[in-house]
């Protein structure tokens, strides 16, 4: 059963027309997850309605991508600022990376990690580059995504997918689903 999520919160982050020009509608799961964010947050000696905001701000960012990562996807692109870098693969041997031609062009480029130098050749790795998995969620926010998202929190090339669309920082992560165009 849907319910209606109150946007006094969401006010506050995105100002005062945020309320008015939203209609938020969340699954039943949804709700228990917003219910445990509210459980969790305020922590002793932080602002209630900033960690309230954060946490809502995130969970509704992730609530869109449900319906995205129920078709799970083995590749991603990887985008420095606004320049789409890279490739990102799940194989059978593990992962790996390469860098687009077009990004390598740009007199501009730089690498998306120190320990991913800039290179034509691809980079392959058993596990997960330990740059991304620095990108991932962790504590009990890694809790909420994992449920909301319905993701394995060992599965970490899923994680990946469904939170690094809005990291911190330069990097962002998106799927490519089979129907999108690389």
């Amino acid at each position: 059963m849907p319910v209606n999520v109150n946007l006094d919160i969401c006010e506050h982050v995105h100002g005062p027309n945020a309320a008015s020009s939203k209609s938020v509608i969340i699954s039943k799961c949804a709700k228990e997850i917003s219910f445990e964010a509210e459980m969790i947050i305020p922590h002793e000696g932080t602002d209630d309605l900033g960690q309230k905001a954060k946490a809502t701000s995130c969970l509704q960012f992730n609530l869109n991508k449900v319906r995205q990562m129920e078709k799970r996807s083995d590749k991603a692109n990887v985008f420095l600022w606004d320049n789409k870098a890279g490739l990102l693969e799940r194989t059978d041997a593990g992962y790996r990376f390469t860098y687009y031609n077009d990004y390598l062009s740009l007199p501009d480029a730089q690498p998306v990690s120190l320990t991913l130098p800039l290179a034509q050749k691809p980079y392959k790795s058993k596990q997960l580059f330990p740059f991304f998995v620095g990108l991932l969620p962790e504590g009990w926010y890694l809790n909420i995504v994992c449920r909301t998202l319905k993701i394995d929190p060992k599965s970490s090339f899923d994680l990946l997918l469904g939170t690094c669309g809005e990291c911190v920082g330069a990097v962002s992560v998106f799927p490519i689903h089979e129907s999108d165009a690389t």
